[in-house]
């Protein structure tokens, strides 16, 4: 496709995208709100409905106008954030033709390939919240620059420093600098390991090198997009909590210098490594890793979180009249809002910080009726972090692992017993009453 291609160009690329986007997220457009949504994005957007109230984070407004035209549900935010990400598509793919110059094969295909179905990507996709529309901008942003437009992409740039600062209150801005040099080196390490190894992007960082060896990557165009993506991810290795999604905006340069290292070398070696990371990405998507924790919303089982959530919030309002329910974020925030759309009435709710032991410990035995804990993270079968003493601390301070409690201490301590419990692929929830 030529530089300035004409409007029909973009149009019908943009369908093309759109299609795809719906296609491969059908099954969770009608998936109930998820994680931070319900604690920062979505309430902010229910505020515009009142005078004098205005969101802070950018996509907050976006969702409010959504809702305006379409009414105030599951299944608009979905849509609203999947017809984002689509737009977003098309600017990654025209990144990528820029990027990728000369080099035969189509590789603009493979870079738009491999960011639809990247696990981070496929996830932020339909989650209103912030890394879809930053890597819209972007994406955006860095093609308007390299193809002259400057003025435009510095509008794209201003745009995604709104995104981004905009999100920070909803946060806190205590999260922003890592407490201490030791979180510091831990927290770069894990944003590293996210980037070049996990989910399969070890593959992408062996393109990566082979496009450095190849020559491919030393170009002025690559220098400036390398540059920019990468004084994005170094700002990161100072803002806490690590979370994966951060990564969204960077991960178009990452794939496309993988795919450019790929495609510059033998045939045999231009498909079979970009398939091989579409078939791992596959992976991730369906399949918890072998030996250690991993987040929930990096895969498709936020979408099993949020149907367990759901489930539990229907049994609680049916069980637990009258009742006080001791549970932790998000459900916590769930039961109490009907606006949600997980309870028509209220349910009285002692909010626990989380499910570990040392907290549980502190609930007096008569405070609540109802204990409810839950499943916040994917967990293997065969978790490594248990193992040990340095393990178990590692993993609860870095990680979000939490050392189970078992049930008889519960009711030792507590006076419940196990009243209802389900699973789903890896997750789980349980119920305690008198």
């Amino acid at each position: 496709m030529p530089q300035r291609a004409r409007p029909t160009t973009y149009v019908y690329f943009f369908l093309i995208f759109l299609i795809a986007q719906f296609g491969i997220h059908a099954t969770l457009v009608t998936m109930p709100y998820f994680w931070d949504e319900v604690g920062s994005t979505v309430p902010a957007a229910q505020a515009m409905g009142h005078p004098g109230a205005f969101p802070t984070p950018a996509v907050s407004l976006y969702l409010a106008g959504v809702w305006k035209l379409f009414g105030a549900s599951e299944v608009s935010t979905r849509c609203g954030m999947l017809l984002l990400s689509a737009v977003a598509m098309l600017g990654i793919f025209l990144l990528s033709i820029e990027l990728c110059g000369s080099l035969q094969g189509a590789p603009a295909i493979m870079v738009a390939a491999l960011t639809a179905l990247s696990p981070l990507y496929f996830s932020q996709s339909v989650l209103a919240q912030t890394p879809i529309p930053a890597a819209l901008c972007m994406a955006y942003g860095l093609w308007f620059y390299l193809t002259g437009r400057r003025v435009v992409a510095g509008l794209f740039g201003l745009a995604l420093l709104w995104v981004l600062f905009s999100s920070l209150p909803a946060i806190g801005w205590g999260h922003v600098i890592p407490p201490r040099p030791a979180d510091f080196v831990v927290m770069t390490a894990r944003r590293f390991s996210s980037l070049f190894l996990a989910n399969f992007h070890f593959l992408g960082t062996i393109g990566l090198l082979m496009g450095l060896r190849s020559g491919r990557l030393n170009r002025t165009r690559w220098k400036f997009a390398g540059g920019v993506a990468g004084v994005y991810f170094l700002s990161l290795c100072v803002a806490a909590p690590v979370l994966d999604r951060d990564l969204v905006p960077v991960l178009p340069v990452f794939y496309t210098a993988a795919v450019v290292g790929f495609y510059s070398y033998a045939s045999k070696w231009r498909m079979a490594l970009p398939v091989a990371m579409l078939c791992g990405f596959l992976a991730c998507l369906w399949f918890a890793p072998p030996f250690w924790s991993d987040s929930i919303e990096n895969s498709l089982a936020m979408s099993d979180f949020s149907d367990m959530q759901r489930m539990t919030a229907a049994y609680l309002e049916q069980n637990a009249k009258g009742q006080v329910v001791a549970t932790a974020w998000p459900l916590s925030v769930v039961l109490k809002d009907p606006q949600f759309g997980f309870v028509e009435k209220p349910v009285r709710v002692m909010r626990l910080p989380d499910f570990s032991a040392t907290c549980l410990a502190k609930v007096e035995k008569d405070s609540a009726g109802i204990l409810v804990r839950y499943s916040r993270s994917w967990d293997p079968p065969r978790n490594i972090l248990p193992i040990n003493r340095a393990t178990r601390w590692f993993g609860r301070r870095y990680l979000g692992y939490q050392l189970p409690i078992e049930p008889d201490e519960i009711e030792r301590k507590l006076g419940l017993h196990l009243a209802a419990s389900w699973q789903k692929r890896g997750q789980w929830v349980e119920i305690y009453s008198r």
